[in-house]
């Protein structure tokens, strides 16, 4: 088709050609159209998921601001230390790297407890019990009696708060231990074998002799 005496270029949408008007002295003027592409379904799809991506990583950076985490590049330049080295790159390296080994010390203890048999059973029992007391003690006609004294909804739901608690950490105590020790003995055998870092203000007090 032609359009103002010209024909449309080969394949040219022609929607995206302006249209058409009339204007109040007769003269014909083209007026250009608003073209604005709809979102697509993997564009809306994809948000959330980016969305959540990006929370987890704030979350994330933030835990490592709050511990003083240093950049874990570091932490790759390891050497066999003599013995003349140990306490002084112990001393260096502990302090300046702690956050590093708090990060490790968590990461540890949490997969100790989630490879336990028994955390995940006590988890299990706890959740499955908490979930049936919460439906029953919702019922305003459900009566308690330990020891002669009627318990209310309140007194029933802080009393099966601390069964719970001692029930979780009975389970989880050993398991979170060995990953504290684990983690421990890592840092300290990480941290002797860690080239200390030269012209690092820690490094020079630590290092330096005492008078």
């Amino acid at each position: 088709g032609e359009y103002g005496g010209s024909s449309l270029p080969s394949g040219f949408p022609a929607s995206a050609m302006p249209a058409p008007t009339t204007s109040s002295s007769g003269v014909s003027v083209a007026l250009p159209m608003a073209m604005e592409q709809p979102a697509t379904e993997d564009d809306t799809a994809g948000a959330p998921a980016q969305t959540r991506w990006q929370q987890a990583r704030g979350v994330w950076d933030r835990l490592e601001a709050s511990l003083g985490v240093r950049p874990w590049a570091e932490l790759t330049k390891v050497t066999r230390p003599r013995c003349s080295q140990l306490r002084p790159r112990l001393q260096q390296n502990l302090p300046l790297y702690k956050g590093n080994y708090a990060v490790l010390a968590i990461a540890t203890s949490l997969l100790f407890c989630i490879l336990s048999p028994q955390c995940i059973i006590a988890a299990a029992v706890l959740a499955v019990v908490w979930y049936f007391f919460l439906k029953r003690n919702s019922d305003p006609e459900w009566r308690t009696v330990v020891a002669g004294v009627e318990l209310n909804a309140r007194t029933r739901l802080l009393l099966l708060a601390f069964v719970s608690m001692v029930i979780f950490v009975i389970a989880v105590g050993p398991p979170l231990l060995i990953g504290v020790a684990v983690a421990a003995v890592a840092a300290l055998a990480h941290a002797s074998c860690l080239e200390a870092q030269e012209g690092s203000e820690e490094g020079l007090l630590a290092t330096a002799p005492v008078v």
